[in-house]
């Protein structure tokens, strides 16, 4: 028996219903859909880097290249600000964590 693997679209929810990614043009994922992710990282060699990652990019607005440069050092535990260096315009964006309890 072959097992067919859905066609990989950047809107995970048009995976559930395609007419919706048809009805709105959008540049973003909802929480349902960053559930669905979240959960998917679970079947990765490194599930909780994944899962990290995936959150921190969507609590934070963070675009790939601005996690790509994140160093331990931009997380300040003790007042729970996450420090990120936006390259497109040259500003530095200062994140607080949902919880800052995390040291």
């Amino acid at each position: 028996m072959k097992i067919s693997t859905p066609k990989i679209d950047r809107n995970v929810e048009s995976l559930v219903n395609p007419a919706l990614d048809a009805a709105r043009n959008r540049n973003f994922i909802t929480v349902e859909e960053l559930e669905l992710l979240t959960k998917a990282c679970t079947k990765t060699r490194h599930p909780l880097r994944n899962q990290a990652m995936i959150q921190t990019m969507f609590w934070h607005g963070l675009r790939v290249s601005e996690l790509c440069q994140l160093k331990v050092s931009d997380l300040d535990t003790n007042t729970g600000r996450l420090i990120v260096k936006r390259y497109a315009n040259g500003l530095i964006l200062i994140s607080f964590l949902l919880n800052p309890n995390i040291g």
